[in-house]
């Protein structure tokens, strides 16, 4: 999860916005939304959508998840906190990042760079709702057409056609 950048061209206020997301270690792919707080709650539907659309558009689940050792991931008594209850209900194994390593978790660090520099800062918004069109735009570039250099200049949707292929 990242804070919308404060300095982008928009004519609404991004004081609170923040962008979340989910990308797959493998491929690559990437699914992301546009939430007003970073509670446990939110955090815990976002899991809820980002795994069914993954599993409505690509067909294929977790097994385990990583985050960051926010309180909206992990409380002190994790079987009671909603996002650790929730992985734990669909079988998913939840592991954290160590401390302060924010590279522990790169892939998802690397799209938060990403995405500033190709969706946030070259582009205007009008509202929050155009925000949240240019990203789902954005997430099918990205997925689809955009070549990444860590996957040898294949797409994520390309890669994950590979990987399907090898797996059949």
């Amino acid at each position: 999860m990242t804070k919308i950048p404060k300095d982008i061209r928009c004519s609404f206020k991004t004081k609170e916005l923040y962008v979340v997301g989910l990308c797959d270690d493998c491929t690559r792919i990437t699914y992301a939304e546009i939430v007003k707080d970073k509670k446990a709650s939110t955090m815990t539907y976002f899991l809820a959508r980002s795994l069914s659309w993954f599993k409505q558009m690509y067909n294929f689940e977790f097994e385990k998840i990583m985050s960051d050792n926010g309180p909206e991931f992990k409380g002190s008594l994790d079987r009671e906190h909603p996002f650790e209850t929730m992985c734990h209900e669909l079988g998913i194994k939840h592991i954290y990042t160590r401390p302060y390593r924010p590279q522990t978790n790169g892939k998802i660090e690397a799209f938060w760079k990403i995405i500033k520099n190709e969706l946030f800062y070259p582009h205007s918004f009008d509202s929050k709702e155009d925000l949240v069109l240019n990203l789902g735009n954005y997430l099918f570039e990205y997925n689809h057409l955009r070549k990444h250099g860590g996957l040898n200049y294949e797409t994520p949707f390309d890669k994950l056609q590979k990987v399907t292929e090898l797996l059949s």
